[in-house]
């Protein structure tokens, strides 16, 4: 009685640490989902002003240079940088290089370099991984004492 006891116990203990398991898995799972979901509705809500702007004849071309931007760094050189560099390619405003912790390039002409306290100095770095721009602010502010932007900011700031 007493073994099959002990087995039963050590049962139960066993299927609850296991059900423990896969919750905590199932519950970083979600929190993961979250955060992709977040930033994909962040990326999304710039996309479309970004076009409103464009369709209503404003440009970033023209924001940065009113606000003294000739030479500039992108921070994120994923889609939306990219896409920033590809806007700003053809325009007065020299992209200098691109700031990312993979330097390694996306086929396009344009120097990537990881973020560090040798970077050359341009008039302001656009940030286009808004969904973490406070983080990376903070980490560019102690490398840099030239103005760092958020793009989604100077997005708006067209519309």
């Amino acid at each position: 009685m007493r073994k099959i006891l002990c087995f039963m116990v050590g049962a139960v203990a066993g299927a609850v640490s296991g059900i423990a398991g896969m919750l905590k898995c199932f519950e970083n799972k979600i929190i993961k989902g979250e955060k992709e979901t977040y930033k994909f509705r962040v990326y999304y809500e710039l996309t479309r002003k970004w076009v409103e702007a464009y369709q209503i004849g404003k440009s970033l071309e023209a924001l940065l240079l009113a606000k003294g931007y000739e030479n500039v760094a992108i921070y994120g050189m994923g889609d939306v940088g990219y896409l920033l560099f590809r806007e700003l390619e053809s325009s007065k405003i020299k992209v200098k290089y691109g700031i990312d912790k993979n330097t390694i390039g996306r086929g396009f002409n344009l120097k990537i370099v990881e973020p560090s306290n040798e970077m050359e100095k341009v008039d302001a770095i656009i940030i286009s991984a808004v969904f973490a721009f406070d983080d990376i602010k903070e980490m560019l502010e102690s490398m840099t004492d030239c103005p760092i932007v958020a793009l989604d900011d100077l997005i708006y700031e067209l519309c």
